[in-house]
């Protein structure tokens, strides 16, 4: 794991996601236009995590839990309450992720 890397991972390992924000992630899903039903299998992949029917890294856990928990919170680079504009950085945010969990994903839709 590289410095970078390391500074996220600690940033976001103590981070609990709770049932209320995955709710929460599910009702902002249809809002990420293509990337909803991939946003969707995120979530899924942290409660198979947390249930132990699905195996990911620490990096790949805490890099999925950052970015629902971006998605969810209602700070963040462009306020979700501006038309438009304000999902476009969630949907940025969440395209990055699923760029860097990509053989994540791949494994669990394969599973």
């Amino acid at each position: 794991m590289n410095s970078k890397e390391k500074r996220y991972y600690e940033k976001f390992q103590s981070e609990n996601i709770s049932e209320e924000d995955l709710q929460k992630g599910k009702r902002k899903a249809n809002k990420l236009g293509d990337l909803a039903n991939d946003f969707l299998m995120l979530i899924a992949m942290v409660k198979d995590t947390a249930s132990g029917d699905f195996k990911l890294s620490g990096i790949e856990l805490v890099t999925i839990i950052g970015a629902i928990v971006y998605v969810v919170s209602p700070i963040d680079a462009i306020p979700d309450l501006i038309p438009l504009a304000g999902f476009t950085d969630d949907v940025s945010v969440v395209g990055i992720v699923l760029s860097q969990v990509a053989s994540a994903l791949q494994r669990y839709k394969n599973r």
